[in-house]
């Protein structure tokens, strides 16, 4: 568990996973069994990813 400017997320390995909202408040009592529900969760529904901007064409 570590804490980011971002808010309070978990680091395993070279993932990090961010810990939703309702979890900032009681993060430091996060069991290991509380962290890996987490994980499994971020896995199966990782965020969606924003599309880049479009180009404009040239006229």
């Amino acid at each position: 568990m570590l804490r980011g400017p971002y808010g309070p997320y978990l680091k395993v390995g070279l993932r990090n996973y961010k810990l939703p909202k309702e979890k900032h408040e009681t993060a430091a009592d996060i069991t290991v069994e509380e962290a890996k529900a987490i994980i499994e969760e971020l896995k199966a529904n990782p965020p969606k990813k924003k599309a880049p901007p479009r180009k404009k064409k040239a006229d």
